[in-house]
């Protein structure tokens, strides 16, 4: 496993062979990758993987599912919702799901429970790791934990912590919290989400970065797949007031992170706009992030619901968005939120534009 070969590489073994033919082997590198060969494979297949050619495009579809919608007192409500949850998933055929690993009732973008044992907060249900698995296992979908940074209620005594990336006892703190994840729980990266604890000031800072860097360190020796498998998200908003910053801070999170989820979504709280004004700053904001980071870096999330009325946006405006970006040669995309208790949005009418499955059988 690549956490046995971290070990390896710490004791003096300085190189190692696996059985993967991802890995080109090149004079600098430490890890020699094998081709399998037969009677059937040319010299141009050959001359194709040593040039890296022979890999195709990352094509990515991701939902986001709170896993509050899924938890209810009533263990026979829960399992249905699971099963709804579950079916849902089979029939979309996406690729990725960011699972809400920690429960926020109030919506107030704090963690006052989780969905783990773990030492510091209430656990609401010890649900967290069952549904990973069944979504790993049997939809073989890629799933992320979902989590905040610093936003969780911790209590000691009577007291109320206000976490902050300035106190060693808050760091402390959530290195335990990400520890409990990782040891009770198997899932094949982290969704590190904007944080109310955070000014925006503070949610860009280098030390910032340091810190998450230090939580993957953290996860990595239970991680599912090894350290070098292991991915990091990171989500990414764009303000009308600082939409000059968002190109250095979008460059910034690449260097970090293995995926930045941009979020696409123009309606928001204090500004209302039209169905064309949406279409359009969408647009422009493809084009600006583009032409900054690889596409490969990058994954677009979309809003189901509008901020400001608290609609949900037209099924048919979501599947323009998704021609759009595909349009534009944007092939990795998601969306949030996912109401699969009410079918918000259409699995019917968005599969067709969603969907990475071409299984025609799955209605």
């Amino acid at each position: 496993t690549d956490e046995a070969a971290h070990l390896a590489e710490q004791v003096g073994f300085d190189t190692h062979m696996s059985l993967v033919e991802t890995k080109i082997n090149t004079p600098e590198q430490s890890h020699v990758g094998r081709l399998l060969l037969d009677t059937e494979t040319s010299i141009e297949t050959i001359a194709d993987y040593l040039a890296h050619k022979n890999t195709t495009p990352d094509v990515q579809r991701s939902i986001r599912v709170r896993l509050d919608s899924v938890y209810d007192p009533n263990p026979v409500k829960q399992k249905k919702n699971l099963d709804e949850l579950v079916e849902r998933i089979h029939r979309y055929g996406i690729t990725k799901v960011y699972l809400q690993a920690f429960s926020d009732m109030n919506n107030d973008g704090v963690a006052e429970a989780l969905y783990f044992n773990n030492k510091y907060l209430p656990i609401r249900a010890d649900i967290f790791g069952q549904i990973a698995w069944i979504l790993d296992t049997r939809l073989d979908v890629e799933v992320y934990a979902w989590m905040p940074i610093f936003a969780f209620d911790v209590k000691e005594g009577n007291a109320n912590l206000r976490l902050s990336p300035n106190e060693p006892r808050s760091i402390e703190i959530i290195k335990s919290i990400y520890a409990d994840l990782s040891f009770y729980n198997k899932f094949d990266g982290i969704l590190f989400h904007h944080d109310a604890f955070l000014s925006q000031v503070e949610e860009k800072t280098q030390d910032l970065f340091n810190i998450t860097d230090q939580l993957k360190e953290v996860v990595y020796p239970y991680s599912l797949k090894g350290r070098k498998k292991f991915k990091t998200a990171r989500s990414l908003t764009i303000r009308p007031e600082s939409e000059a910053q968002f190109v250095q801070d979008l460059e910034a999170f690449t260097k970090h992170y293995s995926t930045v989820l941009v979020q696409a979504m123009p309606y928001m709280e204090d500004k209302q706009v039209s169905v064309r004004e949406a279409r359009n700053w969408l647009n422009a904001l493809v084009k600006k992030t583009l032409s900054s980071v690889p596409s490969d870096k990058v994954l677009f999330e979309l809003q189901t619901v509008n901020w400001r009325t608290q609609k949900a946006i037209a099924d048919d405006e979501l599947i323009d968005w998704m021609k759009d970006l595909q349009d534009n040669k944007v092939y990795s995309f998601g969306y949030y939120p996912d109401n699969f208790l009410l079918d918000q949005p259409s699995m019917k009418k968005l599969r067709p534009y969603f969907s990475v499955n071409r299984n025609i059988g799955l209605q």
